[in-house]
C-alpha cells in the first residue's frame, strides 16, 4: 500500500483504500511543524517525507527520498541508530531516542525521534513511521551545564582548604582533596558515611546533641570548634562553617561546609578567645589571588584578593575577557607581556610560575607579581577553563632590588663599587678584544684626604667624599662609569675613548679638582687628584693587571708633583707594580720567617667586642658571676707588621701581595698557632666564654691542606677549642664551597666558633648563609658608620638582625665610633660590638695579661 495511504488510514482512523483528500491530507501531514517520514522496514529505505522533515535535513524531498535513513547518521552512531529500528520494528513498540544527524554543509544536529510501526491490512508491519524535532540547542545546554558542575568539582577538589558536603541525614556526600590529605583517608573510604563518625567523641556528642539539629533548623553554622579523628588515630583542632540548601519542599538536600585545620594555632596561642582563632569562609581564607576563566577566557569567578589588586569589582569582572582585567608588563621594559590564561588557553598546558611582570589595576597603579595558571578540563578530557594564581611581591623587589643595588654600589657615595666596576671592566676589556673598539680607564686618588680625615675627623671625610663623587659625576660623560674603589681612591671606564681624548678629560678633571675647596666649620681645605690614565685594549690579558698598571700611573703621578694626570707607557706601570708587590712578599717571608730579626716580624694585636646592652652577659659564654668576678674576655686579633723604625704597618698595606703571591695561607698558619701558644701559657687563667676571634683568608677556608692541619692543631689542643673562633670574610673568594662547608661544620663539632665577616658587604650574603653555618654575624662597618644618617643603612642592619634571629646566631657591629651609633645600635637589638669608641686595639699579649686575672 502506498506509503501515504497507510499513513492517512492510520491518522485518520480510515479504510486504507479511501483516498484522502489533498486538503486533508497536507492538513494532516504535509502542514505539520515535526519532521516526519515513513521507511521500509527492511532496509529503512525513505518512502515519503513531509516538508518539515525536508527542511531539518537542509536537502529538497527528491533527495531523500528512495535513500537510506542511516545515510545522515555520522559513520560512528550508524550500528547504534540501526540497531534501535531493528528492536523497532521486531517489537512492534514505540519509542523515544536522540541521535545526531549531518547537514548537507557538514553541520552536526541533535533531534529527538518518536519512531512506531505502521502495519498494513494483514498486520504485518509495512513501514517505520518516524516524527522527529530539532533538540541541538537543548542538547548543547545540558553539556553546558555539566562542563560547570565539572569545573566546580574540580575547584572544590583542588582547593587548599578542606571541604565537605553531606546529605539531610549527615552522609557524606563529597570531600575535598585537602580533607583526604589532611584525615589520611582515600575517598572511596569515605563517601557515604556519617560525617561524625570522623569527629572525636565530645566533638561527636556536641555535634549530633547541638549543631546538627541547630544546623537542620537554621540552616548555617560558623567557627564551630571540633576535633577530627585521623586514620592514623592523632587529632586535630578543626573550625567548621556551613551552610545547607533545601529542595523545592523545604526538606535539607545538602550542605557546603568549609573545615580549617587550627591545631597549630591553638597550640601557640591556647589563652586567646574563640572568635580570634574564627576565619571566614575558604576563598576569603586564602592570601593568593585566584581567577578563574571559561575555555573562551572570559572571567568566571574572582576573589577579594584578585579583586584588590586588579581594581576590579566581582560583578564588574564576571563574564569580562580575561585580559582586559588582567594586564600583564615586563618590569623593568613595561612592554606587555603575554597573558597566562590565553597561553593556557592555547596550548593546553600549565604556565609555570613567573615573577617578571607588574599588574596594571582597573585604576592606572601597578604592582609587581608572581603568577601561575593550569588548565581545568572536563570529564570527557576537554578544556573548559583556566586557573589563574597570583600575589603581589612588591615589597619583596624591593628589597631585593635594594640588596642588589647595595651589592653593587658604594655605600657613602651610592657611585659603582669595586666589584661592579671589575665586572664592567671586564666587559669592556672584552669588547675592546672583540671588536678593537677603544675605551680608557682612569684611576684617580685624592691628595689631600688623609690631611681632611685625620685633622677634622671621618664625619668630615665621608663628606669631603661625597662631594668628590659629585664632582666627578657631573665632569664625566652619562655612558661612563664612575666607581668609589675604597677609602680616597676613584676609577672611571671611558667607553668609546681614545687615550689623547681621555687625556683632555683627566686633565679637566684635574683643574677643576684644583679650583675645588672643602669647607668644614672655618677651615678650607684645597683637595688635588693625581690621575693615572691607561688604554683598555688588546694588550691586556686582565682586568688585575689593567687595574695595578692604573693605580701604578696614579702614583707616578702623585710622585711627579700630585694633581696632574700621568700616562702608562704600556706595560711598564704594570712592571712597577708587580715589582711593588714582589718586594712586599718578600717582606712577608722575612717577616715569617723562625729567625726573623724582631723588628720585621708581624705582630698581634686584639679589639674587644662587648656587649650592646651595658651588664648584659656577653654572648659567647656565661655572665661574669661564673668567672670569679670577672666578664668573660671576648676579642678580635688584629694583624700588624712591624716597619723596622718601632712603628706599625697595617694589614691593608701588605695583605694584596700576600693574597696575590699566596702567602695567605702561611699567614693564618702563624697567625693560628701564635695564639694557640699564648692561650697554652695562659690555660689556667682561662674562663667558660673567653673567646679569641681570628682572621682567615679565602684561600685557606678553600684549601684542604689547610683543614688537615687546622684540624689537626685543635685535636692537639681540644681543650681550647671552646676558646677559640674563625672569621671568615663574608666577600671572600671561596672556590670550593662544598668543601669549605665541611670544614667548618668539623670546627663547629670539635668547640670551635665560627664568625661570618663583613656579612651585607656582597651580594652573596644570604647564600653562605645556607651553606655555612655560623655562630656569629658581624655586619660589615659600612652599615654602622653611616647608620644614624642614612634611612637605608638603618634598614639594612634591621633586616641583618632579623635574619640572625631566624637563625639563632647574635650580630656582630663593627666600626662603632660614636655614641649615637651605640645607642642606635641598641634600639635595634643589635648584640655586640666593636670600634675605637669601645676600645683601641692593642697587643694581644698585653690585652690577656690584663684581661685573664
Amino acid at each position: 500500500m502506498p506509503p501515504f495511504v497507510t499513513l492517512s488510514a492510520h491518522l485518520g482512523d480510515v479504510d486504507p483504500n479511501e483516498r484522502i483528500e489533498p486538503a486533508r491530507w497536507r492538513t494532516l501531514v504535509e502542514d505539520q511543524v515535526e519532521a516526519i517520514s515513513l521507511a521500509r522496514p527492511d532496509d529503512f529505505v525513505r518512502g515519503y517525507v513531509n516538508p518539515a522533515y525536508a527542511a531539518l535535513y537542509g536537502l529538497p524531498r527528491e533527495a531523500l527520498l528512495g535513500r537510506c535513513l542511516l545515510d545522515q547518521v555520522p559513520p560512528q552512531d550508524r550500528d547504534e541508530v540501526a540497531r534501535r529500528l531493528a528492536v523497532i520494528r521486531d517489537e512492534g513498540r514505540t519509542e523515544r531516542s536522540e541521535n545526531r544527524i549531518v547537514l548537507r554543509d557538514g553541520r552536526v544536529r541533535w533531534v529527538s525521534w518518536t519512531n512506531r510501526v505502521l502495519r498494513g491490512p494483514d498486520g504485518r508491519v509495512e513501514w517505520l513511521h518516524s516524527v522527529g524535532r530539532d533538540i541541538t540547542d537543548e542538547v548543547l545546554g545540558r553539556q553546558a551545564l555539566a562542563d560547570r558542575e565539572q569545573q566546580f568539582r574540580a575547584l572544590y577538589d583542588r582547593t587548599p582548604a578542606m571541604l565537605q558536603s553531606i546529605d539531610g541525614e549527615g552522609r557524606l556526600l563529597s570531600v575535598s582533596d585537602a580533607w583526604l590529605a589532611h584525615l589520611g583517608y582515600a575517598r572511596e573510604e569515605v563517601i557515604g558515611r556519617l560525617s561524625v563518625d570522623f569527629l572525636a567523641p565530645d566533638s561527636r556528642r556536641f555535634a549530633l546533641e547541638q549543631v546538627l539539629p541547630a544546623f537542620f533548623r537554621d540552616g548555617r553554622n560558623h567557627g564551630v570548634p571540633y576535633q577530627m579523628v585521623r586514620r592514623d588515630g592523632s587529632l586535630i583542632d578543626v573550625r567548621l562553617s556551613s551552610v545547607l540548601e533545601r529542595d523545592g519542599d523545604g526538606r535539607p538536600l545538602r550542605s557546603m561546609a568549609v573545615i580549617e585545620d587550627v591545631t597549630e594555632r591553638l597550640r601557640l596561642a591556647r589563652g586567646l578567645e574563640a572568635e580570634h582563632e574564627r576565619l571566614s569562609v575558604a576563598l576569603h581564607a586564602i592570601a593568593d589571588a585566584v581567577i578563574t576563566t571559561d575555555a573562551l577566557g572570559r572571567i568566571d569567578d574572582i576573589n577579594p584578593v584578585a579583586e584588590a589588586l586588579t581594581g576590579w569589582p566581582r560583578a564588574q569582572a564576571l563574564g569580562q575577557p580575561v585580559e582586559r582585567v588582567f594586564q600583564l608588563v615586563h618590569e623593568t621594559r613595561h612592554d606587555p607581556l603575554d597573558n597566562p590564561v590565553l597561553h593556557c588557553l592555547a596550548d593546553g598546558q600549565p604556565v609555570p610560575l613567573r615573577s617578571d611582570g607588574l599588574l596594571r589595576a582597573q585604576d592606572g597603579q601597578s604592582c609587581g607579581i608572581e603568577h601561575a595558571a593550569s588548565p581545568m578540563r572536563g570529564v570527557d578530557g576537554r578544556l573548559i577553563g583556566v586557573v589563574l594564581v597570583f600575589r603581589d611581591v612588591t615589597a619583596q623587589r624591593r628589597m631585593a632590588g635594594e640588596m642588589r643595588y647595595r651589592a653593587t654600589h658604594d655605600a657613602l657615595t651610592g657611585l659603582v663599587n669595586r666589584s661592579e666596576f671589575e665586572d664592567r671592566l671586564q666587559r669592556a676589556l672584552d669588547h675592546s678584544g672583540d671588536t678593537g673598539g677603544q675605551h680608557a680607564l682612569l684611576f684617580i686618588d685624592l691628595d689631600e684626604f688623609k690631611l681632611v680625615n685625620d685633622s677634622s675627623g671621618h664625619a668630615a671625610g665621608d663628606e669631603l667624599l661625597r662631594q668628590i663623587a659629585s664632582l666627578l659625576q657631573r665632569a664625566v660623560r652619562g655612558r661612563d662609569t664612575l666607581a668609589r674603589l675604597g677609602g680616597d681612591e676613584f676609577a672611571v671606564i671611558l667607553e668609546h675613548c681614545r687615550i689623547d681624548q681621555g687625556l683632555r678629560l683627566a686633565q679637566q678633571l684635574c683643574e677643576q679638582m684644583d679650583e675645588f675647596r672643602f669647607v668644614h666649620g672655618e677651615r678650607r681645605f684645597r683637595i688635588g687628584a693625581s690621575i693615572g690614565l691607561v688604554g683598555i685594549d688588546a694588550r691586556w690579558t686582565d682586568t688585575a693587571s689593567l687595574l695595578q698598571s692604573a693605580d701604578g700611573a696614579c702614583r707616578s703621578a702623585k710622585a711627579a708633583g700630585r694633581n696632574r694626570v700621568h700616562v702608562a707607557d704600556d706595560h711598564e706601570q704594570h712592571l712597577q707594580t708587580l715589582r711593588g708587590e714582589a718586594q712586599w712578599a718578600a717582606r712577608i717571608d722575612a717577616a715569617l720567617d723562625e729567625q726573623a730579626l724582631p723588628e720585621h716580624t708581624l705582630v698581634l694585636h686584639a679589639q674587644r667586642i662587648v656587649p650592646v646592652v651595658a651588664g648584659e652577659p656577653s654572648a659567647c659564654g656565661d655572665g661574669a658571676e661564673a668567672h670569679g668576678g670577672r666578664a668573660p674576655l671576648h676579642a678580635e686579633v688584629l694583624l700588624r707588621m712591624a716597619d723596622g723604625q718601632g712603628g706599625l704597618i697595617t694589614p691593608g698595606a701588605f695583605l694584596p701581595a700576600a693574597e696575590r703571591f699566596h702567602r695567605a695561607g702561611r699567614i693564618d698558619r702563624w697567625v693560628l698557632r701564635s695564639v694557640l701558644d699564648l692561650l697554652v701559657r695562659l690555660h689556667d687563667r682561662l674562663r667558660p666564654g673567653d673567646l679569641l676571634a681570628v682572621n682567615v683568608s679565602g684561600q685557606s677556608v678553600s684549601d684542604r691542606a689547610f683543614h688537615r692541619w687546622v684540624l689537626a692543631l685543635v685535636d692537639a689542643h681540644a681543650g681550647l677549642a671552646a676558646h677559640l673562633c674563625l672569621e671568615i670574610t663574608e666577600t671572600a673568594a671561596i672556590t670550593r664551597p662544598l668543601d669549605a662547608a665541611a670544614f667548618v661544620t668539623e670546627l663547629r663539632q670539635r668547640g670551635v666558633r665560627i664568625a661570618l665577616d663583613d656579612f651585607g658587604a656582597g651580594a652573596s650574603s644570604f647564600g653562605y648563609l645556607k651553606s655555612l653555618p655560623v655562630d656569629y654575624l658581624k655586619i660589615d662597618g659600612q652599615f654602622i658608620s653611616g647608620l644614624g644618617n642614612d634611612p637605608l643603612d638603618l634598614a639594612a642592619v634591621r633586616s641583618f638582625c632579623d635574619v640572625a634571629s631566624v637563625i639563632g646566631v647574635p650580630t656582630v657591629a663593627e666600626f662603632v665610633e660614636h655614641p649615637a651609633t651605640l645607642d642606635e645600635l641598641r634600639s635595634l637589638g643589635v648584640t655586640l660590638a666593636q670600634g675605637h669608641l669601645l676600645h683601641r686595639p692593642e697587643p694581644l699579649a698585653a690585652l690577656l695579661a690584663r684581661s685573664l686575672r
